[in-house]
């Protein structure tokens, strides 16, 4: 390479002497301008990137918060069910007044609006033979059956006839603190088999 620098005429050795200088000066790096602007360009995408991702996280939470108190009230109408199945129903002031065939005793199942729960208490006696012998005035310990916020319950109960059975149709309508969408409908139909 220095023979070649050597050989050259003086005016193609000043040109590339020259060209050495302008590269050397410009080896020096970004100016403040092209850092800060960089820097700005980057902290933008950084804060749209952070604000979707929060986002997302917070749809997800809130969703499962909803998939749990929709588990939590399947669970009870399920139980609801099962129970309902066997039993002699009656609706009383938005109770579900059950004599268990199954159970051999009585049960009653209500809306508590104030804690926003399904509720279920057994009467203290066992076996008290049928319904009518019943004191549902005198239930034992009230215990929470579901763990949601049911913001509102509709129960229809149609009696069996000699003809045809009976049903029982439960709606529970399910909502988050401060939810923005539509509650969650949940419900279910229970067909009575008296067995009286």
């Amino acid at each position: 390479m220095k023979e070649i620098y050597q050989n050259c005429p003086m005016k193609k050795r000043k040109t590339i002497n020259k060209m050495q200088e302008n590269f050397s000066q410009k080896k020096g790096g970004f100016t403040l301008i092209e850092v800060l602007i960089a820097m700005f360009l980057f902290s933008l995408i950084t804060v749209m990137v952070s604000g979707i991702f929060v986002n997302f996280l917070k749809n997800y939470a809130d969703v499962r918060k909803m998939q749990k108190n929709a588990e939590s009230v399947q669970f009870a109408m399920n139980l609801m069910a099962k129970t309902i199945r066997t039993s002699n129903v009656m609706l009383k002031n938005s109770s579900l007044e059950i004599y268990d065939y199954a159970q051999g005793r009585c049960l009653e199942y209500s809306y508590n609006p104030s804690a926003k729960r399904i509720q279920m208490s057994y009467s203290n006696d066992l076996d008290p033979g049928s319904f009518s012998d019943c004191n549902f005035d005198s239930m034992g310990e009230v215990q929470d059956i579901t763990s949601a916020d049911i913001v509102g319950t509709s129960v229809d109960v149609i009696p069996s006839t000699s003809d045809t059975a009976g049903l029982v149709r439960m709606v529970f309508i399910v909502s988050e603190k401060n939810q923005v969408t539509t509650p969650l409908l949940i419900q279910t139909t229970v067909s009575l088999r008296n067995l009286q």
